[in-house]
């Protein structure tokens, strides 16, 4: 197997942050990659690296904000829309986590499934 393989499986297998580390190396050198038997197509790894920011803007936005436990919130974040996941104590903290999700520029909308 070509190093490029190596690389993109590695990817592949991390997942996540590691698709941020190296990403654009393996976009790079994925051209070659596609050959190889039993590899059917690359990640995109643009939508992949702005999903991860709109996440972690979130996330950093929930971790510091008093009035949330954001250990109860999951955040999904795919093609542009945030999937906010959990339970929230309050009316009051759901509505901060709704709040602090639709602030972000670069999040086409939010999708909340947060529960009292």
């Amino acid at each position: 197997m070509h190093m490029a393989g190596l690389a993109l499986i590695g990817v592949l297998a991390l997942g996540g942050c590691a698709s941020v580390v190296v990403g654009s190396a393996v976009t790079g050198a994925a051209i070659g990659v596609g050959q190889e038997r039993g590899v059917v197509g690359v990640i995109d790894d643009v939508d992949d690296v702005r999903g991860t920011w709109i996440t972690t803007q979130i996330r950093t936005k929930l971790i510091f904000d008093d009035q949330v436990s954001s250990a109860n919130v999951r955040i999904e974040t795919v093609d542009g829309v945030v999937y906010l996941i959990g339970r929230a104590c309050s009316r009051e903290e759901r509505d901060a986590i709704l709040t602090h999700a639709c602030a972000i520029q670069n999040a086409e909308r939010s999708d909340s499934h947060v529960c009292l």
